[in-house]
């Protein structure tokens, strides 16, 4: 399995067969990791050095909108190579379909329309954020690259045990799809 983005901290120490990569670029050097540190690094906007179909799995917990909207394109791409036939891949990101509903309801509140715009800055602006991501586009974008059987999931739900790492404390603004790359 491979874990791409902050999973290492969840998984150490629990004994998983499981690869933890995340960003080693511009984003995230090296030495601001603290203990312990991924085992491998890489930046994701470039080919994964790895063979094709090398992973039953890959759990990505919100990385794409870490990445402009081609780079997440191609490391779905590069994902869908490294997936084994009938490996899952399971993703999170910060759901827009959310924040627009909060900002509409706000834009309704005499006494919160002022500061409705608050729900789309932190989606577009905070923490390195640089795309945007709703169901409709994930499952566009992934059908056409091969991936079969996407669905919507929740968090701490999915076909596959081993890829349920979800951080419950981003479940209220996540969007969970799970995808298969075909026999």
């Amino acid at each position: 399995m491979l874990a791409v983005g902050l999973t290492f901290k969840k998984l150490w120490g629990g004994g998983h067969n499981i690869i933890n990569a995340d960003f080693f670029s511009h984003l995230k050097p090296f030495k601001t990791y603290t203990t312990p540190k991924p085992q491998w690094q890489l930046d994701l906007r470039y080919p994964l050095l790895c063979p094709d179909n090398a992973f039953d799995g890959v759990f990505s917990e919100h990385v794409l909108e870490h990445l402009y909207i081609d780079y997440a394109l191609s490391l779905l791409k590069e994902i869908f190579r490294i997936l084994k036939p009938n490996g899952t891949l399971r993703l999170s990101v910060p759901d827009l379909d959310f924040r627009v509903k909060e900002y509409l309801a706000d834009k309704q509140d005499e006494k919160k329309k002022n500061l409705a715009n608050e729900h789309i800055r932190k989606l577009t602006q905070e923490w390195l954020h640089l795309s945007v991501w709703d169901y409709d586009r994930l499952h566009y974008e992934l059908e056409s690259l091969g991936f079969i059987s996407i669905q919507r999931s929740s968090c701490g739900n999915g076909r596959d045990p081993l890829l349920l790492f979800d951080l419950k404390e981003r479940a209220y603004e996540s969007l969970y799809v799970e995808a298969s790359k075909p026999a």
